[in-house]
């Protein structure tokens, strides 16, 4: 019989678990040993838990998932993302080369980036243009985040 997992990360993003079984759900799992941040394994908003590896009967694998980015019954950024973004503002506050109206659609651009349709193609051409603007002090910075929070989808536009 199918058994479906779920995850437990610390609210920095580090991964402590993708095979999370049901009955050992719950709010006190300790803290995270990379950094001392709690960790969670339901969404903070609505309590969903935190999807994770799925193992089906007959198949051997080695369980492997990414960190999301957002919950995907309410849709809110989990904390790691929330910090993330946070980061990527206060790197985009030191950018002189930008007018503050450019900075505000560079920050805007930058939530559509870790979807996969036409928003994340379109958003990612953006931030493209906005990264060539950037100083050479803070545009390579700003840059690595982008890859690293993007789809591959908006990587591949980032990276071309």
């Amino acid at each position: 019989m199918d058994k479906e997992c779920y995850q437990a990360i610390c609210y920095n993003g580090h991964q402590r678990t993708v095979t999370l079984e049901y009955a050992n759900l719950n709010d006190d799992l300790g803290f995270c040993k990379k950094c001392g941040e709690p960790v969670i394994c339901k969404c903070p908003e609505c309590g969903t838990p935190i999807e994770g590896w799925t193992y089906y009967d007959g198949v051997i694998a080695m369980p492997q998932m990414e960190v999301p980015k957002y919950c995907v019954k309410c849709g809110k950024p989990f904390e790691w993302t929330n910090r993330s973004l946070s980061s990527f503002d206060d790197l985009l506050d030191l950018e002189d080369q930008l007018s503050d109206n450019d900075k505000s659609k560079f920050k805007k651009s930058i939530s559509y980036l870790s979807g996969d349709g036409e928003l994340a193609k379109t958003n990612a051409s953006i931030a493209k243009i906005y990264l060539s603007r950037a100083s050479s002090a803070v545009g390579p910075l700003l840059y690595n985040f982008l890859v690293d929070f993007s789809s591959e989808t908006a990587k591949k536009i980032l990276e071309g």
